[in-house]
């Protein structure tokens, strides 16, 4: 990151306690949730920085009203779109809190979302570097349809310990929209302009730290048509443009492929000692096929079960 965004973050003496980062693009439909949910929030120091990835709908009329709102509210429009990963990333470019997160803007958060996920923090040693919720997932008439199945609580002392707990059981990556403390976000390549980026950033945070749980729904996410992976992406390629902003490609790596190669690249990039990387890297592969047998055997074991019914 930028060293002066990086000296503004550490130094600046009015600078609010947590950055939320608001990527939107053409996000009319349930923006105004979004932020609605961030001004009732029960702590208030935070600040909101909206960056608007050239939305073509009414996106932009809206941000402006919440700007002359609040305060708190600082929006970005980009002159062309950047895909969805340097959109994310802008974000937190801009943000000087000491904790961070991100918030989709069809996503919402509970009241006490914040002032519970500070709270664990301050509770918690200088080895945390993410605090996440349960979160719980709706449709697009806010039906409810199912709970977060993530558990994810890397919490050995040992960096290798870590990425095994996660590597094993990352699964839905709601963890990614907790509150991050920001200096630990700097040290990870954020969200790659790749399919399943998120993915390796909770195994790079892993590394660096631990993670706490708030085991209450303070989190919503939305499940709809016009998602990124739902009827707006229907393909992994689209979803791929989706990412990074380009034209939709002829092929790429199928994902199964390329996150374990993206796993041992993030493990050996960390700036933790070389026989933390290596020992991390090591134990990618493993951990992944050990993981997918555990699959295939799951299944071998649903269908023997049925057809012995």
């Amino acid at each position: 990151m930028n060293e002066s965004l990086r000296a503004t973050r550490s130094c600046d003496v009015d600078s609010p306690l947590v950055s939320i980062g608001v990527p939107v693009y053409n996000g009319e439909s349930y923006l105004r949730i979004a932020l609605e949910s961030l001004l009732k929030q029960t702590m208030p120091d935070f600040e909101v920085i909206i960056s608007d990835n050239a939305s073509t709908d009414a996106t932009a009329s809206i941000c402006h009203e919440y700007l002359r709102r609040d305060p708190r509210f600082r929006y970005e429009r980009q002159p062309q779109n950047l895909g969805a990963a340097a959109n994310y990333n802008r974000t937190f470019e801009l943000a000087r809190g000491r904790y961070f997160k991100w918030l989709a803007h069809d996503d919402w958060c509970e009241p006490e979302c914040l002032a519970k996920c500070v709270e664990a923090f301050e509770n918690a040693d200088d080895s945390c570097v993410l605090v996440y919720s349960d979160t719980f997932v709706v449709d697009p008439e806010d039906n409810y349809m199912y709970s977060d199945p993530d558990r994810l609580l890397p919490t050995h002392r040992r960096p290798v310990a870590r990425l095994v707990h996660t590597l094993w059981n990352l699964n839905m990556a709601n963890a990614a929209f907790g509150l991050v403390r920001a200096e630990s976000l700097e040290r990870t390549r954020l969200i790659g302009p790749f399919v399943a980026s998120d993915y390796v950033l909770m195994v790079e945070l892993s590394i660096l730290g631990t993670f706490a749980y708030v085991d209450e729904p303070l989190v919503g996410r939305r499940w709809h048509p016009g998602g990124s992976r739902q009827e707006a992406n229907p393909t992994v390629l689209d979803v791929q443009a989706w990412f990074d902003g380009k034209e939709r490609r002829k092929f790429i790596l199928p994902t199964r492929l390329r996150l374990p190669a993206e796993y041992v690249r993030s493990c050996l990039r960390m700036s933790v000692s070389w026989t933390t990387r290596f020992s991390c890297a090591a134990v990618v592969l493993p951990t992944l096929l050990l993981r997918r047998l555990r699959v295939v055997m799951g299944r071998a074991r649903e269908t023997w079960s049925k057809g012995s019914d």
